[in-house]
């Protein structure tokens, strides 16, 4: 059976006026061998109706109109019915730089890892810099196991918001097996500890490639860990 390459979740509430920008960003990714889930997490603002207009555009887009039960329920239904060979997510108020997904899955391969992550840009939603790293200013970078990594999340600020977060990642899909999304905040810290308890090889990348938006009112109020 042909598998396809990423199944890009992005669990979608309110955000009309960001979305369009988010999905721009992943169907034009220069890696093209995406399935694309839009779960519509009970919308009640136009959010949906544009889903279903991209879905229209693009036969790689599947969209899962739910009652509202928040981003950790979201994210589960598009695991739920992801069928790619690797998992990623993105949020839609943020969107990512158009070679990500096919530089995170080169050097998965390459590396032969289970997880690959790049570090990220965070943005004001007037487009200001808060945090652009640098490989010098964190000085990580390669291939590292669960253990090493989980040492690295908690290890000082910055290093938080580059390994809890979900979406600056690609994960091969048998990673969430017997794995979901519990809680409401905090749901990628709570994540984390199952994944990283696994013996598995992750390869960090310095490049910025996910664009994190401060968004005061988004799903997750976009409650950074560390800012």
């Amino acid at each position: 059976v042909f598998m396809t390459k990423i199944s890009v979740i992005v669990p979608i509430y309110n955000v009309e006026k960001f979305i369009r920008r988010c999905l721009d960003s992943i169907i034009n990714q220069t890696m093209k061998d995406l399935e694309i889930i839009l779960v519509d997490d009970g919308s009640t603002d136009n959010s949906g109706v544009i889903c279903d207009e991209y879905a229209k555009l693009d036969n790689r887009i599947i969209v899962i109109h739910k009652e509202n039960g928040g981003i950790s329920s979201a994210r589960n239904r598009g695991l739920d019915v992801a069928t790619g060979e690797w998992i990623a997510f993105v949020d839609s108020d943020d969107y990512i730089e158009e070679d990500m997904y096919e530089v995170l899955y080169k050097t998965a391969i390459e590396e032969n890892v289970d997880i690959c992550t790049c570090f990220f840009k965070y943005l004001t939603l007037d487009n200001k810099i808060l945090f652009n790293p640098i490989q010098e200013q964190l000085n990580i970078n390669g291939k590292c196991n669960s253990k090493e990594f989980l040492n690295l999340i908690y290890k000082d600020e910055y290093m938080n918001g580059i390994c809890v977060a979900t979406w600056n990642k690609i994960y091969k899909k048998n990673i969430f097996n017997n794995l979901r999304f519990k809680t409401k905040i905090y749901e990628d810290d709570e994540l984390v500890n199952h994944i990283y308890l696994k013996d598995i090889n992750i390869f960090i990348l310095t490049n910025g490639l996910y664009i994190y938006v401060q968004n005061i009112s988004s799903l997750t109020n976009k409650k950074f860990y560390v800012f």
